[in-house]
């Protein structure tokens, strides 16, 4: 019977010891997927903010480029050309993004906003086609042609502002 105690107790202890050496195994498993959950998080917010930050830096340059050649010369046709349409693929963009967002609005006011985005799609198109035909512009015709350009961007961005703020 002694004997018996005995590899009873050695088997006790020994699955004691094995289920300890489990929990603590676990737990060192669990410690490591937690780490590398949080370091997978902390890559994805960084990349957001890389990627957010240099669409404002692309942002700003183009803004910049734009002001620099709102009176741009027969000479610099090219770069305003080159520049309007870098401006009207941000356009591009915005309106994408609000039909989007239109797409998802409920019943409720969503007809007058489609509407309205029709409107600009059908503006943006007409810019688009006053861009293509800079290159056709004489020298004589350039500042009316180069100031249509400017004055169409500057209408629509303005409603596509407008927009933005009745989607939310």
């Amino acid at each position: 019977m002694k004997r018996f105690r005995i590899a009873l107790a050695i088997s006790v202890l020994a699955f004691t010891l094995g289920v300890a050496c489990s929990r603590s195994e676990q737990a060192k498993r669990d410690d490591a997927i937690d780490r590398a959950a949080e370091k997978t998080e902390d890559t994805l917010e960084a990349a957001k903010r890389k990627t957010e930050e240099a669409a404002k830096a692309v942002k700003e340059e183009t803004e910049a480029a734009w002001t620099s050649l709102k009176d741009a010369t027969w000479d610099r046709r090219s770069d305003f050309k080159s520049t309007a349409e870098k401006r009207a693929n941000e356009i591009d963009e915005e309106l994408e993004d609000l039909g989007d967002q239109i797409k998802d609005k409920s019943k409720d006011g969503a007809n007058e906003l489609k509407a309205q985005w029709d409107r600009l799609d059908g503006e943006r198109s007409a810019l688009r086609k006053q861009i293509d035909r800079l290159g056709d512009s004489t020298e004589k015709g350039w500042d009316k042609s180069r100031d249509a350009v400017r004055k169409s961007f500057d209408k629509l961005k303005g409603e596509v502002e407008e927009l933005k703020n009745k989607v939310g």
